[in-house]
């Protein structure tokens, strides 16, 4: 079990003395590099992908994210509520918001029962639990604090995980570490692919700070050992992220405002373009290597694992 910095960083391997990782990036030279382009080097033998729709999970999860948020929001007491109010929270229509959701308190079974329930109360789907990020539109966001009314404080997200299971098992596997960190009191964030039409290594990203990055590893554990099959079935995560146990992605948030694959994308793409092919292979490797480790420095990551930045090796030699 992973408990503190140290063990995550001997047990989170180096992308780029991982085999294969280097031969799989010099097939991109000659190409633009951008992130998509190194976000599906190990999608392309999965099963996709017809019609999200008939995944019996992703039902499930749906239901259980909306009761979660509906509940989260009725729990609240009256100071809880008229604090929200004070502050804006809702666009100033808490009020509005909770008296809605208490008279459409009724459990909900299927998929098409929630799609009635926000056809017929505008309100409630304009403050529903995906409502509240904004993004790419090809993923949900999923963040404790919504689910519970925003009685939690905001995450100064540090680090993420990756993971790329099938279709199916993804709405499988969310569904049970939401859960458990329900369970459990913890705060989280991710997000998942919900595009039919796009595969990706990153299926789901799991947003995390100094203090939940390890409550989260400690959950997938406990469902890798309750669902080995699951595990079995996991394809690898992004082919750049330091991988752990071989099937979850790690990478330290970027100390600029962009991601980690954008970077590291800009990064090979750059570096692809000063190698010069009558190098022998291995030459070339080495210089790739080498030079995507010095560019990823100056970017602020630790140039021995360039999935972890400088202020998560300072923890690590400090014994945090």
């Amino acid at each position: 079990m992973i408990k503190n910095f140290e063990d995550l960083y001997k047990k989170t391997d180096n992308p780029l003395i991982r085999e294969g990782t280097l031969e799989t990036l010099l097939q991109l030279k000659g190409k633009i590099v951008t992130s998509s382009a190194i976000l599906t080097a190990n999608s392309s033998n999965k099963k996709y992908r017809d019609d999200r729709q008939k995944y019996k999970f992703r039902t499930q999860l749906y239901i259980a994210l909306f009761e979660t948020w509906k509940n989260g929001i009725l729990s609240l007491s009256k100071q809880e509520i008229a604090d929200l109010k004070k502050r804006g929270s809702y666009d100033g229509r808490i009020y509005e918001l909770f008296d809605c959701l208490s008279h459409n308190d009724k459990t909900i079974n299927t998929y098409e029962e929630l799609q009635e329930l926000l056809k017929k109360n505008p309100i409630i789907n304009e403050y529903c639990w995906d409502k509240y990020i904004t993004g790419n539109a090809s993923f949900v966001h999923v963040y404790s604090r919504e689910l519970r009314g925003k009685q939690e404080e905001y995450m100064e997200i540090r680090h993420r995980l990756y993971l790329n299971p099938e279709p199916d098992d993804m709405y499988y596997l969310i569904g049970k570490f939401t859960g458990k960190a329900i369970a459990k009191g913890i705060p989280f964030y991710y997000k998942f692919n919900d595009d039919e039409n796009k595969k990706t290594d990153d299926e789901i990203v799991m947003y995390a700070d100094d203090s939940n990055i390890f409550d989260y590893l400690m959950i997938l554990e406990e469902i890798s050992r309750e669902s080995p099959e699951l595990i079995k079935r996991m394809h690898k995560p992004p082919i750049l992220t330091g991988y752990i146990d071989n099937w979850i992605g790690y990478a330290a948030e970027p100390l600029s405002k962009d991601s980690y694959n954008n970077t590291i994308a800009r990064v090979i793409d750059g570096t692809l373009r000063d190698i010069k092919e009558v190098y022998p292979i291995e030459i070339q490797k080495i210089v790739l290597r080498n030079n995507i480790s010095q560019k990823m420095r100056k970017y602020g990551y630790d140039n021995a694992k360039i999935c972890f930045n400088e202020k998560t090796k300072e923890k690590i030699i400090e014994g945090k």
